[in-house]
């Protein structure tokens, strides 16, 4: 991910891992008569909204699709904070946990 004008790289089984572990996951509720409880699963980090998968249906255009949005400030605050042992690969490139042992190791 893009994050501080840098890449940073983790190997996706360190994120599943993280966020399967830390993630709080529950469904929404509706707080006006116009809303759905249920609509959305939401996913909070320390109390806080870290990201939403949300059913739409507001239009014939959007009927049926799935939107799937993430704080990326929370999620990032998390990584940085279980995955902390980075290495720096180059001026742009941060390299964080496991994905130390294969980013980079490919032949050219």
């Amino acid at each position: 991910m893009l994050d501080d004008n840098k890449y940073r790289v983790f190997l996706n089984k360190d994120v599943v891992k993280h966020l399967g572990d830390n993630l709080i996951v529950h469904n929404s509720e509706a707080r006006t008569a116009a809303q759905f409880a249920d609509q959305k699963v939401v996913f909070k980090y320390e109390g806080n909204n870290a990201g939403e998968l949300e059913m739409r249906n507001d239009s014939q255009a959007h009927y049926q699709e799935v939107r799937f949005n993430m704080n990326k400030p929370r999620v990032m605050q998390m990584l940085y904070r279980f995955v902390p042992h980075a290495r720096r690969f180059n001026d742009e490139i941060v390299v964080y946990g496991a994905a130390i042992k294969t980013f980079g190791n490919w032949e050219r």
